[in-house]
């Protein structure tokens, strides 16, 4: 199924997915697979009228409480979810392929691996119910400098969504801390912001290389109390119902990019704002 195409659902039956939560009296169930040792996944499959959409958190409680932000968006939106644990501590790459220069070691112990992503993409495509239309990552910042705002790096997204969805962000954010006692944290959204991510190595070396569209999200560590966590878990929950409200639907009538994904790579196609003809 391509975002691209027209939805197999009806209408009707998309809203009811996306405006009723989930995690109430509709639970999926959730697997495991063990990797050799060295961590395991957890996942399960989106809701009916979902599939093609998992929310991921990588580091799993390394990355603290990103499992569970990334359970609170699945639970409300009913995207499939996947979670890794134990690959972080043993610093073993889950989200990124490692690419190495020179020969690969002789030993075949498990401590020599490199990467799991092979089969962490295999985990991803289980709990989007096939092919990876939309990819949305949780991940948390360690940088100080970035504590007052929330950092999103993209991928198949034309500056217009971009745009549309950090408007959205803002509605949402004023809307539900009006009144309370909570930062106020900004959204910089690459391509709109430059932000403190290696965008490309986010970009273009791991799982938004994958997906037809991506959205990796990083939260700063919270030095307020746990209600501003909380209180930032549903701003973002409500806001990823935008996100796949805005990308699958495109209400708006935005200008979209046309991705075709192949096996070593993807190609982006965006026609011409002015209907220019013969110009690319």
């Amino acid at each position: 199924m391509s975002l691209l195409n027209p939805f197999r659902k009806r209408l009707e039956v998309l809203i009811v997915a996306l405006t009723i939560p989930y995690g109430c009296g509709l639970a999926r169930p959730l697997h495991r697979e063990e990797i050799q040792g060295l961590g395991r996944f957890e996942y399960r499959e989106p809701a009916e009228g979902l599939e093609g959409i998992v929310i991921s958190a990588p580091h799993g409680r390394t990355d603290r409480h990103s499992d569970k932000i990334a359970r609170s968006i699945s639970d409300r939106t009913g995207a499939g979810l996947a979670i890794a644990y134990g690959f972080r501590s043993n610093r073993i790459p889950v989200n990124l392929p490692i690419v190495r220069s020179g020969a690969y070691p002789r030993s075949g112990q498990p401590s020599q691996r490199g990467s799991v992503f092979r089969e962490y993409r295999k985990i991803l495509r289980k709990a989007a119910g096939g092919e990876i239309d939309l990819y949305i990552g949780v991940h948390r910042s360690r940088e100080r400098e970035v504590a007052d705002r929330i950092e999103v790096a993209t991928s198949g997204l034309t500056f217009e969504e971009a745009g549309a969805l950090k408007e959205a962000y803002d509605q949402i954010r004023d809307q539900i801390i009006a009144g309370r006692e909570a930062p106020s944290l900004i959204m910089a959204i690459e391509p709109l912001d430059r932000i403190s991510w290696r965008v490309s190595g986010v970009k273009h070396h791991g799982v938004l290389l994958i997906a037809e569209k991506g959205v990796n999200i990083r939260l700063p560590q919270f030095s307020a109390s746990e209600p501003t966590e909380e209180l930032y878990t549903e701003i973002l929950s409500q806001w990823v119902d935008k996100v796949i409200t805005f990308l699958r639907e495109n209400p708006l009538r935005l200008p979209q990019i046309q991705v075709r994904l192949v096996n070593f790579g993807r190609f982006e196609l965006i026609e011409s704002r002015k209907q220019l003809s013969g110009v690319v």
